[in-house]
């Protein structure tokens, strides 16, 4: 289950490049604190159960401090990445969910943001 999130008090904090083919938000690192401040679960939509690749040192990483984060995965689905259940896509997730991490290539990304509605999405 995803989270309304509301979507101005992020993008108040952003700022917006003049250069149309650099239209990217950049987010100051203190929204990027407050943002994972109030985070405690998030959802790792490409998340990889191979051990050398990004995705999974971020998982590691992120449950050390303490958040739970959720695989997200078709390919995956079914299986466990650090003790976590994989799901198939967000909708098949039954938690709140605060923060969406994805890796995954950018031409990918119009599908996956289709299925959040207004929810924090974090791009690496």
């Amino acid at each position: 289950m995803i989270q309304n999130v509301d979507p101005t008090s992020a993008a108040d904090a952003c700022e917006i490049p003049s250069d149309p083919d650099h239209a990217e938000l950049v987010y100051s690192d203190d929204t990027i604190r407050r943002i994972l401040r109030g985070a405690r679960t998030v959802a790792m939509v490409g998340a990889s159960p191979n051990w050398n690749r990004p995705s999974y040192f971020v998982m590691k990483y992120l449950q050390t401090k303490g958040y739970r984060v959720i695989p997200v995965n078709p390919v995956a689905a079914g299986q466990t990445i650090l003790g976590e259940a994989v799901v198939p896509d967000l909708a098949s997730i039954t938690v709140p969910v605060d923060v969406v991490d994805v890796f995954r290539r950018p031409d990918a990304l119009p599908g996956i943001v289709v299925a959040l509605a207004f929810v924090t999405v974090s791009l690496r």
